[in-house]
């Protein structure tokens, strides 16, 4: 009888060990997720009662919601745009008063009148 109670005893031990262990994986996995879901979701505005509304974007599936306050389904469209990389503009040497300046000694020199 001692031995059944012991296996029992071994048992509930394993068992509430592994069912932690498992419950912590889990969380991770889930912290995770939410993680990559955040970083591919926009906030927008619902077409029919402008109420903000928090959307996981996809781009290798239609992007449709239901809106959270009214429940009308809404339609989203992804637009990508390409851009030429600028190179940053010094601010120090940038102001107002300083270009006045150089137009003005531009003006000043012989042959730029």
């Amino acid at each position: 009888m001692a031995f059944f109670i012991g296996q029992f005893i071994i048992f509930y031990i394993w068992n509430t060990f592994t069912g932690y262990q498992f419950k912590l994986a889990m969380e991770r996995e889930e912290t995770k997720r939410i993680a990559t879901y955040s970083q591919q979701g926009v906030t927008a505005e619902c077409a029919h009662c402008r109420m903000t509304n928090f959307i996981p974007i996809r781009m290798d599936e239609i992007n449709e919601f239901t809106c959270d306050e009214c429940g009308k389904p809404n339609s989203v469209y992804v637009d990508i745009t390409v851009a030429q990389k600028a190179a940053l503009i010094d601010r120090e040497n940038l102001s107002i008063s300083s270009y006045i300046e150089d137009k003005l000694d531009a003006k000043q020199q012989p042959g730029n009148e």
